[in-house]
């Protein structure tokens, strides 16, 4: 899971870049590993067909990435059996300035070590050069200091 992970990492920072630069992205993506190391990253018209590719390929480390708007979507598939899905990961990610500011990340999944997985998606973000400052969990908790403040009789109307 750890170098499953690492791609992950590493294409999470590569979206993050070309956001920021202001580039429209493609809402399905496969992004594999192969034998050789390689990353291969692969546009799609949806979510079947981005599998297929990854069971096609026979990648030994896959992720599925599905983006709509700020939240971020992986579909974690095993390592070395891409037809099989362990996880979905789901994290909104916002850039403002040279930030970059996150929600918890949330899992979905019966069998999945999410805490190796997450050791290799830091080491992925490392790994990659970037101008901007990630902070995980800024928007949890920006979301409870607004739901902790009082509310104003305007607001109310």
């Amino acid at each position: 899971m750890f170098l499953t992970g690492y791609i992950a990492g590493v294409h999470f920072v590569q979206t993050l870049a070309k956001l920021a630069a202001g580039e429209v992205l493609p809402r399905f993506v496969s992004v594999g590993r192969s034998s050789e190391g390689d990353l291969d990253i692969v546009e799609h018209d949806d979510l079947e067909a981005a599998f297929d590719h990854v069971v096609i390929v026979l990648c030994p480390y896959a992720v599925v990435v599905a983006i709509e708007g700020d939240l971020f979507r992986w579909h974690v598939c095993r390592p070395d059996v891409p037809d099989d899905m362990v996880a979905t990961i789901e994290m909104r990610a916002v850039i403002a300035g040279g930030n970059v500011a996150t929600t918890t990340p949330t899992v979905e999944s019966e069998d999945f070590d999410g805490e190796v997985f997450f050791d290799g998606f830091a080491a992925g973000l490392d790994a990659e050069d970037h101008a901007f400052a990630i902070s995980f969990g800024t928007l949890d908790m920006m979301a409870n200091l607004m739901l902790k403040r009082p509310v104003t009789a305007q607001e109310l109307q």
